[in-house]
């Protein structure tokens, strides 16, 4: 129950879908080499607002690659990261 409590919960860091595109070297040094399914999942937790995202999806279908990026730009530019 705790975890669907975080992932209900809103009004935590993220930046706002415009942000995005204000500052696209920013964001394609991170994200620039994600397929479009993987770039889309990232962007959808960059800008959730959420406690906890999850991403599920079968084997081999890059989510450890998607992490990697999405890790890497928030600890740059949002602060600590904690997977699960």
């Amino acid at each position: 129950r705790s975890l669907i409590d975080a992932a209900e919960a809103t009004g935590f860091p993220h930046r706002p879908r415009q942000a995005l595109g204000r500052f696209p070297f920013r964001t394609e040094q991170y994200l620039g080499r994600l397929a479009p399914d993987q770039r889309s999942a990232t962007e959808a937790v960059l800008t959730s607002g959420r406690l906890l995202d999850v991403l599920v999806g079968p084997a081999g279908s890059g989510k450890t690659t998607t992490l990697a990026a999405l890790t890497a730009f928030w600890q740059q530019h949002m602060g600590p990261v904690l997977g699960v």
